[in-house]
């Protein structure tokens, strides 16, 4: 059964520490690389979260910030330029007050295909990185995914996480399987609940 996400932030699972190492390894060389373009930088967290749980943790927000700053410090390129957008539907507040202190974050309330055509027609003409993380499998529509990289730009970087387990509880429920006994790992974050009736960005520049 998927869980209600009132307590999803609050300590961070073995499986999710195993995926945000995974993306601070995979960060760290895709932004020393792509500054060598000599073109600006828009990295998108599409299924944003909290940005840190509540036993301390940082979610993949401030693992992704911090890369970029170290990247930055250490970067020996002239005028180089990483922005970062993060949306979330749920957990917006909390998300804002984690990365208020980072400059150049964008923080969009609302849902993943709803927001993302805007933020890319405003990112036009830079090397895009998209994280796609989703909560579940409903929100992995392969056909709009693929659109995404139609618009003009100078490179698209897309890292796709699957949640194996959402779709292990569809084949599940498609041949009839009861799994009413599940244990924690068939767990999955409920990502139904109505999405915010107000679009909030919050916008950090470079001081």
């Amino acid at each position: 059964m998927a869980k209600r996400n009132n307590d999803f932030f609050n300590q961070k699972k073995p499986w999710s520490v195993i995926k945000d190492k995974l993306l601070g390894y995979y960060l760290k060389p895709y932004f020393q690389k792509i500054l060598l373009t000599k073109h600006p930088v828009t990295y998108v967290d599409c299924f944003a979260g909290a940005g840190k749980f509540n036993d301390g943790t940082d979610g993949s927000p401030l693992i992704a910030l911090k890369v970029i700053s170290d990247v930055l410090a250490q970067s020996k390129i002239a005028n180089t330029e990483i922005k970062s957008c993060f949306i979330e539907a749920h957990h917006y507040d909390q998300l804002n007050k984690n990365l208020e202190c980072y400059p150049n974050t964008q923080v969009v309330s609302g849902k993943f295909e709803k927001n993302i055509g805007k933020i890319l027609r405003d990112n036009l003409h830079r090397n895009i990185f998209l994280y796609i993380d989703p909560y579940g499998v409903k929100e992995l529509d392969f056909e709009f995914i693929g659109s995404l990289a139609k618009g003009s730009f100078y490179s698209m970087e897309l890292l796709l996480n699957f949640n194996s387990v959402g779709f292990l509880r569809v084949a599940f429920k498609a041949f009839g399987i009861d799994f009413t006994n599940e244990n924690d790992l068939l767990e999955e974050y409920d990502n139904s609940l109505p999405e915010p009736s107000a679009c909030t960005i919050t916008a950090n520049k470079r001081r």
